[in-house]
């Protein structure tokens, strides 16, 4: 399991800050490719930058949380079309 805490969405990637809890993952960012469906871990900052350079991804997005992206999609219309 790995625990997220915030995290950006962006070019068939979810990216950002791990939590505490993360069984058999290491490191305090991650980076998932969506269109692999694959996992990175990173300890060190550094190697997390690099990735995200690589892959042409913002090194220093504003993170959100999961309330926020949740709030972005069930907002609204949505909202009252729930039974």
């Amino acid at each position: 399991m790995l625990e997220i805490d915030k995290f950006v969405i962006a070019d068939n990637f979810v990216y950002g800050l791990t939590g505490e809890a993360n069984e058999n993952y290491d490191g305090n960012y991650f980076a998932y490719d969506l269109a692999n469906n694959s996992v990175k871990t990173f300890e060190q900052e550094s190697d997390y930058f690099d990735f995200l350079t690589t892959k042409n991804l913002d090194i220093k997005p504003d993170y959100k949380d999961f309330s926020y992206y949740y709030r972005q999609h069930w907002s609204g219309w949505r909202f009252w079309i729930l039974p």
